[in-house]
């Protein structure tokens, strides 16, 4: 048989500690059964606060623990953006350092061009990061594709280079769309992909971060 005291709310045992209280004063002893009532309440409410103090304190290490993932994530991709590329603009982009190695003019280029977009255009990590469906990959393979297909005009005619339209898959707007030379794209291109392969090791480290037990 349960004994009904172990159901015992709050109210329960504030009426059984007053009764306790005026028997104690009348001179009366509480009896046995009055008690175990007692008892059995007070172990009952002592559990209930362990319980809900276990469940705050769960509550409280999960989001340090989330916490904590977030910060580690934004900490590596600071350092994944904090390479050491100091760009001094010049009219070829090329004075890029401190760099560890020579390195020839074609990628000295591509670098400065990343830098570029991120300074000038305003192409920030925060922004690039919404595009996750592909597009900065998309439109380096458009420019790459253009070259391929259009660079042989611009000897002869590079207004006409310069002033066909989009592609049909452009990803952006047409204002974005700017064809300078063959060499040129070329360069937007590789800097593009570089911009993409940066969002995939971004996305790739807070998502590792996070799932860590």
């Amino acid at each position: 048989m349960t004994n009904p005291a172990y159901e015992a709310t709050n109210s329960d045992v504030e009426k059984l500690i007053k009764c306790a209280r005026i028997n104690a004063e009348c001179g009366e002893h509480a009896s046995p059964e009055e008690m175990l009532k007692l008892v059995a309440a007070l172990e009952h409410e002592r559990k209930q606060k362990n319980s809900w103090k276990n469940l705050a304190k769960k509550s409280i290490s999960e989001r340090s623990v989330d916490i904590e993932a977030l910060l580690s994530a934004r900490h590596r991709i600071a350092e994944l953006e904090s390479q050491p590329l100091c760009v001094k603009s010049n009219d070829a982009m090329r004075e890029v350092a401190p760099l560890c190695v020579k390195l020839p003019a074609a990628a000295t280029d591509v670098l400065a061009e990343r830098q570029r977009q991120i300074t000038s255009e305003g192409w920030a990590p925060e922004h690039d990061d919404e595009h996750d469906s592909g597009e900065m990959a998309g439109a380096a393979a458009c420019y790459a594709r253009y070259t391929n297909a259009r660079g042989w005009i611009f000897k002869s005619n590079p207004d006409g280079y310069r002033s066909e339209n989009e592609p049909h898959d452009w990803p952006w707007s047409p204002d974005w769309w700017k064809p300078t030379n063959p060499r040129r794209d070329l360069v937007k291109a590789g800097a593009l992909i570089i911009a993409e392969i940066e969002r995939i090791d971004r996305a790739a480290m807070l998502k590792s971060v996070i799932s860590e037990p």
